[in-house]
């Protein structure tokens, strides 16, 4: 299997690249590089920022994968940047974060919302998901429209969330 993941050295996403490349599978991680994090052998490294739009549709572009996983997704724009480089061009694309309060802060003050640190309860979820389905890391409606093979699991928690 050919396997994206875009990010693969933080505190969630280094664990899935280690996973698949030990199991034999042909894994490329894409960072900025910025981390001293050791990954095995034979996972092929690019490094590029996913803010640079020809960087990252080069790197869709120049081969197919069957999965994606995407660990850096924090914004709209960069949602929009996934379904522009992979819709029709991957098999599966996986979107995988935890809720910071820095993100929560910065989506709040975008969405002219207090950010909610407590952990949001199911009914916000569902009264808020079909107004604004960001910040609840599911997928924005143009990337529903855009991709039909896109689906979203939100779970808000994580330790922002803790109390």
């Amino acid at each position: 299997m050919n396997v994206l993941i875009i990010g693969g050295t933080g505190q969630i996403s280094t664990s899935l690249t280690f996973k698949p490349a030990n199991d034999g599978h042909d894994v490329t991680i894409f960072n900025r590089g910025e981390r001293s994090v050791p990954v095995p052998e034979a996972v092929r490294v690019v490094n590029g920022d996913r803010d640079d739009p020809v960087t990252f549709r080069a790197l869709a572009a120049e081969r197919v994968y069957d999965t994606v996983f995407d660990f850096i997704c924090w914004t709209p724009d960069h949602a929009r940047a996934d379904v522009e480089a992979f819709a029709g061009s991957c098999g599966q694309f996986v979107c995988i974060s935890t809720a910071w309060k820095d993100v929560f802060d910065a989506l709040g003050r975008v969405l002219g919302e207090e950010p909610v640190y407590a952990s949001l309860p199911a009914e916000y979820i569902i009264e808020k998901f079909p107004e604004r389905t960001w910040p609840f890391r599911g997928v924005h409606q143009f990337a529903i429209e855009a991709w039909d093979h896109m689906r979203a699991l939100t779970r808000p928690e994580g330790p922002a969330t803790r109390a």
